[in-house]
């Protein structure tokens, strides 16, 4: 059974999960194929994968209740970006274990976003595009602490 992430009594939100996942790791992700390919990636390697296409969405979730073991968020999305995505979630869960990735864009070279998200405490950075490999080495290393 898939993730799936409900509105509940009261505008409170909930994810059902599937049993025996290993671990639960929150995608925070604007393009539809990138997303799909780290979810498809994830749980091929035994891990619960649950999406949000922007940072104001993956508040919203961790507002709700939601918990997750990683966050990976990358850096240029709408609505709110990865650096105020990762201001509003560390306020709320001061040791969440992040890892930001990113593409850069024309007015941003990934290099300085990434670079900041590490300064605000990333525990890895990813400049797209990224093995496969080294992305689910952060991960481990992001589930060790």
């Amino acid at each position: 059974m898939p993730p799936c992430w409900n509105a509940g009594i009261n505008g409170q939100h909930t994810i059902t999960l599937p049993r025996g996942a290993m671990s639960r790791i929150l995608i925070v992700e604007d393009t539809k194929l990138m997303r799909d390919s780290l979810v498809d990636v994830l749980e091929a390697a035994g891990h619960l994968a649950v999406t949000a296409d922007n940072g104001a969405l993956a508040v919203e979730m961790v507002e709700g209740g939601a918990s997750f073991d990683v966050i990976v968020t990358d850096i240029i999305m709408p609505e709110m970006d990865g650096i105020q995505t990762i201001l509003e979630l560390q306020t709320m869960l001061p040791a969440a274990r992040i890892i930001a990735i990113s593409g850069g864009s024309a007015r941003l070279e990934k290099t300085q976003g990434l670079e900041t998200a590490q300064r605000l405490g990333a525990v890895a950075v990813l400049e797209k595009p990224f093995e496969v490999d080294a992305f689910l080495a952060a991960v481990e290393a992001a589930l060790k602490g």
